[in-house]
Parts: C-alpha cells; structure tokens; sequence
C-alpha cells in the first residue's frame, strides 16, 4: 500500500501560541492539498520551550488548539501529529494528540523527559506506550528524547507498527547523534520513520532541523537542511516494511528470553 505523508520543519516563536497556530494551520492545508494521509509536525510546536509554559497548555480533547487541528483533519481526511504542552488533572505533559479524520483517538504522552533541558521540572512523564490503528496500519509515537531507548521502540514492532513518528527539538551540538538515532531505529526495526525537527532559537538552544522521512532499510527517501518553513512530501510504500523483514529477518531472529542470561566471567 502506498501513502502520501509529510513531515514539517519549521521555527517557533517563543510563547506565542496565536502565531504558531495560524502558522501551522497554513502548512497543514498546504500538506492536505498535496494530498497528504499524514502531517507530523515539531515538538512543542504550539509554545517552544516557553517560560511560561504551563499556563499555556491545553486540555488535548476541550483545547481550541485541537479542535482547529481536528476540523482540518475532517474535511481533508488527514492524520495530524505533533507534540503540545497539555494540562491534564492538574498535571502538565508533553504530548501528541493523536488527530485522525474521526477526531482525537487518543493521546502519547512523552515518557522520557530529558533533564539537560529541565523537562522533568516542568512536566510530568506519560505512563505508557501508544500505538494507533489506521486503515493503513498501525503507527508508533517517541517524542525526542524517547528515540534514545530502542526497548520502547521494538515493543511497538511486536505490536504491528509499520511507521514511526517523532517530532523534536534537538539542538545543533548534537545534530549527528539526532541523524545516527532515526536511522538506527528505522534499521533495527524495519519501519518507516517520519522525523520532525524544528529549527531556529530559543534562550537556551539552537536547533538544526534535518527532519526526515527514513524508510525500512534505513535509506532516506527525503531529508531537509537547516532551512526553516520546509515541508517534505512523498510517497512511501508499506509493503516494503515486509519485503525488508523478509530480506532480513531480524524480528524472527529476537531471542528475548537468552538476552536475560548475563554470564560475568573474570579475566
């Protein structure tokens, strides 16, 4: 099955929610009108890492946010995906409301809060891994700092996902790292990975983009430079996530229970 798809890289201004909104919106239709099925966008693409963050996050299903996005998603019949500051029974989360052409489905909250960045001091971490059902296949959701663990990757694999999505804000000083990191979970686990990064500055950082479309052998079908306002569109092929698992059969090779057998001998 072929799908269209789209992954935007763009700057964000620091705490202005009404500006990145209506930018955003722009590009969302722009991606429908390409005839896109999915959207990912940066994350914290609605407020960057603002200082007051916490007095603009949104509840993910009542949130006006959402709802414009949702709206969108109905009449263009597209998938949106990118992380937002989101207030939750008192408590603030990084999170990707998962806005499908029906409407919300749900909700990843990001579970690996990076520390270099004070993320455990603003947010609370999610608690659980989300995989979402489309009429194309399953699709899988690490935000940023959750691509660095391959165990939460690999335990959506076997749980049936074929893409990826991970929006970030990843510095520049480590840019080569970001790079070396999708690619390596769309080799070890045969899918596609459809990586937004956003560009520009805030107080605290400078941001590299370099998003990508990576696919299951681990080529990249499209990658951006360090150009703000991009938006990378193609075409990509689901059944090569299988064609690439039967060329090389790394999942009929996982032996989970030797891994668990740690021999220590002394030298």
């Amino acid at each position: 099955m072929r799908i269209r798809v789209s992954v935007v890289q763009l700057d964000i201004v620091l705490g202005r929610a009404d500006v990145n909104r209506d930018r955003v919106v722009e590009f969302v239709i722009e991606v429908a009108r390409r005839g896109s099925k999915v959207v990912v966008l940066p994350e914290l693409w609605l407020t960057g890492y603002a200082p007051n963050i916490d007095s603009l996050a949104e509840d993910v299903f009542k949130g006006v946010t959402v709802a414009i996005l949702s709206k969108i998603a109905r009449d263009y019949g597209i998938y949106i995906f990118g992380s937002i500051p989101e207030e939750n029974s008192g408590k603030i989360y990084n999170s990707i409301p998962l806005i499908t052409p029906r409407g919300v489905a749900g909700v990843y909250r990001k579970i690996h809060l990076f520390k270099l960045m004070n993320e455990h001091k603003i947010f609370s971490s999610g608690d659980k891994v989300v995989v979402l059902e489309t009429e194309f296949g399953r699709i899988g959701f690490a935000i940023c700092y959750d691509i660095r663990f391959p165990e939460m990757i690999r335990s959506m694999v076997f749980n049936g996902i074929k893409i990826l999505i991970t929006p970030a804000e990843w510095p520049c000083q480590r840019i080569d790292v970001w790079r070396t990191l999708i690619r390596s979970r769309a080799i070890e686990n045969q899918i596609y990975v459809l990586a937004s990064n956003r560009v520009g500055k805030d107080t605290n950082n400078k941001y590299c983009g370099n998003s990508a479309i990576i696919d299951p052998y681990g080529d990249y079908v499209v990658e951006a430079g360090r150009k703000e306002e991009v938006i990378l569109t193609t075409d990509i092929d689901l059944d090569l996530v299988e064609e690439a698992r039967e060329t090389i059969p790394i999942l009929k090779d996982y032996i989970p229970e030797v891994y668990s057998r740690v021999e220590v001998v002394k030298s």
